[in-house]
């Protein structure tokens, strides 16, 4: 701009009208037109003022650049609520084998305490009936007494004898019986078959041993999870309610899906009713109602809950009716697969 004006006055020189002028003039309008020094170093000064500003920009756009980059996508946040999800799933299932525990843990030191008092007060019978030997035993009784042990000795040597001549009698024929019954029973469904038979017939222990043997040999097949709940229907109806939770929940866990879950749950909620623990029962009523709503099962639990809820009663005697559980003690309808 300056420049330019240098360059007008420059051409005017050759004008007539201003080649008159004294060369004083002249110096004079060129330093009107030149700028001065403090005004160029001001100048300066604002490039250099403009140059960190654009370098701080450029600093806090790198940064803004960085924390995008270090932010999440959305594939990482559906990622970090699935874990989340799944976590809290693991969480429950470790409430509820820590309530099952808890639960055999108390019936274990019920049992333990009933029969540490039962052991100390036949300990005392036992020392007042040996004081009261003592006063009255003689050279005579020792006698008799070890007549009588010796006596014992030779009957058990009898018997041991006899039992060895059984033994050797009878061992053919009980392995012909066992290759016999391993024919009979050919596919799995067989095997299935005669543990059901067996414990519609109430012996719970053949039969539990039975559907165990069938587990462990047909681990995949599809009765494995209907054999996996007679186990604990099993122990339910010999009234062991600590090993048939265990028993249910060993279902809940390694076959999930199974039809059969929600008649575990059922039996699971009134074995703990049995134990007296409501709020264990009641949380697994509500678990029940909760995903199978539309069950007969989820039904039941939702009218237990409510009586429950209402007022106290008494854990029902006998379990529910089939698929729910075993036969009932006074009617004893066939289980069914």
């Amino acid at each position: 701009m300056i420049g330019r004006e240098i360059k007008i006055i420059l051409s005017n020189l050759t004008r007539p009208a201003i080649a008159i002028l004294p060369a004083s003039a002249l110096i004079l309008a060129l330093f009107v037109f030149v700028p001065s020094a403090h005004a160029v170093s001001q100048t300066k000064q604002d490039i250099q003022e403009l140059q960190r500003n654009v370098f701080v920009l450029q600093s806090d756009i790198a940064d803004l650049k960085d924390k995008l980059r270090d932010m999440p996508s959305a594939s990482d946040v559906k990622q970090i609520r699935q874990s989340q999800a799944d976590l809290l799933t693991q969480i429950q299932d470790l409430l509820r084998q820590v309530q099952v525990l808890t639960g055999r843990f108390e019936e274990s030191r019920f049992y333990t305490d009933k029969t540490l008092k039962q052991t100390t007060a036949d300990m005392d019978v036992l020392k007042s009936e040996m004081k009261a030997k003592d006063k009255s035993f003689s050279k005579k009784d020792a006698d008799e007494l070890i007549t009588r042990v010796k006596n014992i000795e030779a009957q058990m040597k009898s018997m041991d004898d006899r039992l060895a001549a059984l033994e050797k009698v009878v061992e053919v024929p009980a392995e012909e019986s066992t290759e016999t019954e391993a024919t009979e029973a050919k596919t799995p469904e067989e095997q299935y078959n005669n543990a059901l038979e067996v414990f519609n017939k109430h012996k719970y222990p053949e039969a539990r041993k039975m559907m165990e043997d069938f587990i462990k040999e047909n681990p995949n097949d599809k009765l494995a999870g209907n054999a996996q709940f007679w186990v604990g229907d099993s122990y339910y109806a010999e009234k062991k309610y600590p090993d048939a939770i265990l028993a249910y929940e060993d279902l809940l866990q390694k076959y999930k899906g199974h039809d059969k879950i929600p008649a575990a749950l059922l039996k699971q909620a009134y074995a703990f009713l049995e134990m007296g623990d409501k709020k264990a029962a009641k949380g697994i009523l509500t678990e029940l109602v909760a995903n199978y709503p539309d069950t007969e099962q989820g039904k039941t639990a939702k009218d237990k809950l409510d009586s429950l809820e209402g007022k106290k009663i008494a854990p029902p005697k006998t379990p529910p009716a089939e698929p729910a559980g075993p036969p009932a003690p006074t009617v004893k309808p066939k289980a069914t697969k």
